[in-house]
């Protein structure tokens, strides 16, 4: 479990989090405004965004690519987001 902070600039490149991660999950308290985060279409037909709404929890594969575009706002974004692990048996 962590938080990401977003400055005016930042980004997330494409990325996933690791065979043995199961699921990811993001929420987001507060949007003030739609920066997307972006998951790649496993069907090879480009990237599908979503645009979270405020009280948003996304919970996805954990071997899903996904990213964040450039943060163009002077407003500090913030994200919560985690991800569940499989350890030999146990989640």
């Amino acid at each position: 479990f962590w938080c990401a902070v977003y400055q005016k600039g930042d980004k997330t490149e494409w990325h996933r989090h690791g065979a043995r991660c199961c699921y990811n999950a993001v929420y987001y308290p507060v949007v003030e405004e739609d920066t997307p985060i972006y998951f790649e279409d496993m069907r090879n037909l480009g990237k599908i965004e979503v645009r979270p709404k405020p009280g948003m929890l996304l919970v996805f594969p954990g071997m899903t690519n996904h990213s964040v575009p450039e943060h163009k706002t002077d407003k500090t974004r913030m994200v919560f987001t985690a991800s569940c692990v499989y350890k030999g048996g146990e989640i």
